[in-house]
């Protein structure tokens, strides 16, 4: 009400539209419309890693859109440090995107181990790396490491591992939102 006294009532208009638009597929259209729609054979990729095929109607609801910067500096890192044979440990992987660069990277006599928090990330990075077809150079746990207090979709008390218990690795990458520590 107060945009529409102080901002007239088009302003009002569009804001409401594009606030309806945002709940809408964000809320109710990505996660229940888009998983009915038909797959239209084409991919989303997140810095040159497909995570996801697209469904007709995926441009008009803005569901998971290409992103050729997605993790950009982690990424490219990766790429640059991690080299054939290398044993790479991945903490916080939720696309998958990280740990499909350090497969391919360490290629078929390598491998990479990727854990993950959330069980909704857990299984995009397995979906990833197979859509990527690395699984066999990847295995994901479902777990938090370090004393992460509630990340998203997990309950306190959910499986976490210290520190001292990641298996040794050449490369050690860490992306946990700002659970680092």
């Amino acid at each position: 009400s107060q945009v529409l006294k102080e901002e007239g009532v088009f302003a009002f208009i569009k804001k409401s539209a594009r606030f309806s638009h945002r709940s809408v597929t964000q809320k109710w259209g990505n996660s229940q419309l888009r998983n009915h729609l038909p797959k239209s054979g084409a991919y989303q990729t997140y810095n040159g890693v497909i995570v996801e095929e697209k469904r007709i109607g995926d441009d008009l609801l803005n569901a998971f859109p290409d992103r050729p910067s997605y993790e950009e500096q982690f990424v490219e890192y990766i790429r640059e440090y991690v080299e054939e044979c290398d044993s790479v440990v991945v903490i916080g992987g939720y696309y998958g995107a990280s740990t499909v660069a350090a497969a391919t990277q360490a290629g078929d006599r390598g491998g990479v181990t990727t854990f993950e928090a959330t069980p909704e990330g857990t299984h995009r990075v397995r979906k990833t790396a197979r859509l990527n077809g690395i699984q066999q150079s990847v295995t994901v746990k479902a777990a938090s490491v370090g004393p992460i207090y509630n990340p998203k979709g997990r309950d306190p008390g959910d499986n976490k591992i210290p520190p001292n218990e990641l298996p040794d690795c050449d490369i050690l990458a860490i992306d946990c939102d700002g659970c680092e520590l």
